[in-house]
């Protein structure tokens, strides 16, 4: 009769288990979850990355590496809202680390949340001054929202970087900076900038608005314009921008 009874724990025992196996999800580790997640994210699988930080959180809803995790996966996969969301939850979390602040930033600036943006961006810089995409995404945004001043200062701490210094990019956003203020000025940038690259179609439009819109020199404009629109062709980025110059063109012309 000992035996028995014996019997029937063990086989309750097994079906015990049996059944947990079958309707339950195995318990996998916070940290095994989050590298095959970060795993994912690499081969550029969103989904699954979202989807293995999702569980991680589950677990510890406040792990800030799933949150950011999380936050980049929505935002690639065009959840923009929900990506800003686990951003912020994220950099509250962990509010004395780079990471954290600068994905914040990052993902506030692509949703055009730009004031909130820099405050996120400055919070990140103070863990890393001279994180050159911290300082880019500073500029842009201050220019965005016109704190041209601003944008200036983290264009010449930009200027440090020896492989932005010989960029149109950091040129043409110095010009950018003193177009309204100082078109003098912003015109030698923006000749800096087309001394290092002659054939940006940027740059070349650029110095066709600054002659055309404050320098008031026409001729100077529809060379840069005609030439901009040479560079331009063929380049769906800028269809819209190209229309738009031939228009001027055009009047320009007397058409």
């Amino acid at each position: 009769m000992k035996r028995k009874n014996n019997s029937l724990i063990w086989i309750a025992a097994v079906c015990h288990c049996i059944w947990l196996c079958g309707c339950s999800e195995p318990v996998v580790p916070v940290g095994t979850l989050l590298n095959n997640a970060a795993g994912k994210a690499a081969e550029g699988d969103w989904s699954g990355a979202d989807q293995l930080a999702a569980r991680a959180l589950k677990q510890d809803a406040n792990n800030a590496d799933a949150l950011m995790l999380r936050a980049l996966a929505q935002d690639n996969l065009d959840f923009r809202k929900e990506a800003v969301d686990y951003a912020i939850h994220a950099a509250r979390v962990r509010p004395d680390q780079f990471l954290p602040h600068y994905i914040q930033g990052l993902l506030l600036s692509k949703n055009g949340k730009r004031d909130l943006a820099l405050r996120a961006l400055k919070e990140a810089r103070r863990f890393r001054p001279d994180d050159i995409n911290t300082l880019i995404l500073l500029a842009e945004n201050s220019i965005a929202v016109k704190r041209y001043k601003d944008a200036a200062g983290y264009f010449k701490l930009l200027a440090k970087n020896q492989t932005y210094r010989t960029s149109p990019y950091l040129w043409n956003g110095l010009g950018v900076c003193y177009t309204e203020s100082s078109p003098e000025l912003a015109l030698k940038f923006y000749q800096m900038a087309e001394h290092y690259g002659s054939d940006d179609p940027v740059t070349v439009l650029n110095l066709g608005v600054l002659h055309d819109r404050y320098l008031r020199r026409e001729n100077e404009a529809r060379q840069y314009y005609e030439r901009f629109v040479q560079l331009s062709m063929g380049k769906t980025e800028y269809d819209s921008i190209r229309g738009a110059v031939e228009f001027r063109l055009d009047s320009m012309k007397g058409h």
